[in-house]
């Protein structure tokens, strides 16, 4: 009879990566809430607070797909150690140029730009690390206490961010800047090297072992489906988080930290979903998951038109986000546990392409519309989106290929 694993509490490693990630998510709510809030004060601009926004996203689009061959070439731990040291520098510029008094919004789109390209290669490196560090049977439950160290993240930063911001405009970049040397001691404590031992072999143009790893995710029909609907639905909440806080701020007059308050019953929400997860992944098939979170995202995201301050768009929010985790532990359990090792950076760099890389226009899309046809009609157009996609997910029969929860845990 096999002996169970210890739980993942008693995992050294994946406590102090857990640890040291926790710490760099609270900056990286802190940054959420900092960016937007720190442009409209210099600019009193929307689609200005979209661009930055964008620049804090695009690495996905850019880096995703070489990050992971770099990944799959390179130690994945010393990856990771510099894009932490790296993102702390860009962020700490930020109030070195301010009390210089020679902060510009160009310096603040290149440090969003460095900030996210870290992200990206930092992100990916810790897919792979994680699969190295817990067993494959742990893996959706492992996940599943990553999102709930995402949402804590956020419940604890947003209205940090918006207290910090209150007090001054750079408080919130210096903590943040703080945090990812904190996570990058964590990371330095940690025993594993975060892959499997390998054969040495023979260089190859980056770019075919970037298509190696994008021809097998490519090659498994509930993957290459769910990642595109994926992509799809971060498209619309990152463009409605964006909204949230540009009308909350302009059309409903609330303070910085009022609004931080809004992003934490995000958090609430997402936590609440985490701990849910494990039993909703066992009694729900994957194809339920995948297909019914479009469908509650249209209908939550239809709603903020209609919420009359911060406070309740903060609650459909929350209620729209505590179905995300379950999606996560169906589709990223599944994907994680079946990648060939050699294969995981690759294959995971082509899922955040689309998945991420698409999120990076949702706030670019936001600004364009917020200025254009205000904060209820981006809302709504922003639900038609998702109502198409649930249409399509109902439609498609690839989203079968995994009948049950049993199906998916024993693959």
């Amino acid at each position: 009879m096999p002996v169970a694993p210890p739980p993942l509490r008693s995992n050294r490693d994946f406590v102090l990566l857990w640890m040291g990630e926790a710490t760099s998510r609270i900056g990286v709510q802190i940054a959420l809430i900092a960016y937007p809030l720190l442009v409209l004060a210099l600019t009193g601009s929307a689609a200005k607070a979209g661009i930055v926004a964008f620049a804090r996203t695009v690495p996905w689009l850019l880096f995703s797909l070489p990050a992971g061959a770099l990944i799959d070439r390179f130690n994945r731990k010393s990856i990771m150690i510099f894009a932490d040291l790296g993102a702390a520098v860009a962020l700490l510029s930020i109030p070195v140029a301010a009390w210089l008094d020679s902060l510009s919004l160009a310096q603040i789109v290149l440090v969003a730009f460095a900030d996210g390209a870290c992200g990206v290669f930092f992100q990916i490196a810790e897919t792979g690390a994680l699969r190295s560090v817990v067993p494959a049977e742990q893996l959706p439950d492992a996940i599943a206490a990553n999102d709930a160290r995402a949402y804590a993240a956020g419940l604890v930063g947003a209205p940090f961010g918006g207290a910090l911001f209150g007090l001054s405009r750079v408080a919130p970049f210096l903590v943040d800047g703080a945090s990812y040397l904190t996570s990058l001691a964590f990371v330095l404590a940690t025993r594993s090297d975060f892959q499997e031992a390998r054969a040495r072999t023979t260089a190859r143009r980056l770019r075919h072992e970037v298509a190696e790893g994008a021809k097998w995710l490519w090659g498994q029909p509930f993957l290459r489906t769910a990642l595109f609907l994926v992509g799809g639905s971060n498209l619309v909440v990152a463009g409605v988080v964006l909204a949230a806080v540009v009308v909350a701020k302009t059309d409903q007059g609330a303070s910085p930290f009022l609004i931080g308050v809004m992003l934490a019953f995000v958090s609430v929400g997402g936590i609440l979903g985490a701990i849910a997860a494990p039993r909703l992944r066992r009694w729900l098939s994957p194809r339920f998951v995948v297909v019914g979170f479009n469908w509650v995202l249209a209908v939550f995201v239809a709603a903020l038109a209609l919420a009359p301050n911060a406070l309740v768009t903060g609650v459909l929010l929350a209620l729209a986000f505590f179905f995300g985790p379950t999606w996560n532990a169906v589709v990223d359990g599944y994907r994680i546990s079946i990648i060939p090792d050699a294969l995981i950076g690759r294959a995971q760099s082509f899922d955040s392409l689309i998945a991420f890389g698409t999120a990076s226009l949702g706030p670019l899309i936001a600004g364009l519309l917020l200025e254009r046809v205000g904060g209820d009609a981006t809302f709504l157009i922003f639900a038609a989106f998702m109502v198409a996609l649930g249409v399509a997910s109902s439609l498609t029969g690839s989203l079968r290929q995994l009948a049950s929860p049993a199906v998916e845990a024993s693959s």
